[in-house]
């Protein structure tokens, strides 16, 4: 029977393209690649995690599942469960915070050049800039963004391809996105908001500090949401 996805974790699968050979860093259940493989889609998978209960319990679905010949499972920190002789072309990292995310990108560095450069799809629960930041830096071109709800959350997913250089992003689009907004505007809308009243409130409570550093930040982070959002409003 043919897994059925949450919302969030449909929207990553929706960027793997068909064919490909994926490698899940911190795969949760093996939820995408068995969804993938029941569909058709992927050749096969690598399936990894930092934790024994958590690896025991993946390889374990994959076993329930009938793809013990297609998946490979792995206990390991991050890309450092990958090695340069997997055939593996996209890597999706997912379900965790931005700053662990940026860890295991810039500790798997070489890895990554190794693998010669897969697609990246990332899905961070918070700090998404720093992603943005890294590809930027590394030559990874955002070919997509998309920003959805899913029971009470709001989440965003990005997915990068390495061109070797790309155009500078401003401070804007490294903190809201690229593609975001138009992906979903109500959504955006919803999960913007919710930061403007946050960062106003943070603010408020700053008012004892003198122009520090992080109050500057603060308030060019409320000053970008601001103009975000009252576009939006034009275009309505």
């Amino acid at each position: 029977m043919t897994k059925t996805l949450s919302k969030r974790l449909k929207g990553i699968a929706n960027y793997v393209e068909k064919g490909s050979y994926i490698a899940d860093i911190g795969s949760d259940h093996a939820h995408i690649p068995i969804y993938l493989l029941d569909q058709g889609l992927i050749k096969g998978a690598i399936c990894s995690e930092v934790a024994q209960g958590p690896y025991e319990r993946m390889c374990q679905a994959v076993l329930d599942n009938h793809y013990g010949d297609l998946v490979s499972c792995r206990l390991g920190n991050g890309l450092a469960t990958l090695t340069k002789e997997d055939p593996v072309d996209t890597v999706i990292i997912a379900g965790m915070g931005g700053k662990l995310i940026h860890e295991i990108l810039l500790a798997g560095e070489d890895i990554l050049s190794q693998l010669d450069y897969p697609k990246l799809i990332l899905q961070a629960n918070i700090d998404e800039y720093l992603l943005r930041q890294w590809l930027l830096d590394k030559g990874y071109q955002i070919v997509g963004e998309e920003i959805l709800e899913d029971a009470g959350k709001i989440y965003e997913i990005i997915a990068a391809e390495y061109v070797g250089k790309v155009p500078a992003l401003s401070d804007s689009q490294l903190y809201l996105g690229i593609y975001t907004k138009n992906s979903n505007p109500a959504i955006f809308r919803k999960k913007w908001t919710r930061r403007q009243h946050k960062v106003e409130s943070i603010l408020q409570q700053m008012n004892g500090e003198a122009l520090s550093q992080r109050r500057q930040q603060f308030s060019q982070q409320l000053a970008m949401i601001k103009q975000a959002l009252e576009g939006d409003s034009d275009d309505q």
